[in-house]
């Protein structure tokens, strides 16, 4: 497991959201999602600022120690869609068919 993910569970989350998305989604379809397998609810302002705060500290926190992350912005900085990069959505890509077989 990655050190910035023990850190932020939510790291993870929007980790196991992208996958289930096909490797990139939006950032408010992403927050939405896990609002909703939190608790079913709509999520609020707060749940909003503190998902995407984890995505950019836990990327910046990536880039400044030289850190493998599983995510990205494939759009670039101010980008507003996340996804999984080339190589985990490979990864995961290999064990959906894996499942499939």
């Amino acid at each position: 497991m990655q050190r910035a993910a023990m850190i932020n569970p939510l790291i993870d989350e929007i980790t196991e959201a992208l996958i289930s998305m096909g490797g990139a989604a939006h950032r408010n379809v992403v927050i939405d999602q896990l609002a909703l397998q939190r608790g079913g609810n709509p999520a609020s302002e707060a749940f909003r600022k503190e998902v995407i705060k984890a995505f950019e500290l836990h990327l910046e926190g990536a880039t400044l120690r030289g850190e493998p992350t599983n995510l990205r912005l494939p759009f670039g900085q101010g980008s507003h869609r996340w996804g999984l990069t080339l190589d985990a959505h490979a990864e995961f890509r290999g064990v959906w068919r894996r499942q499939a077989d």
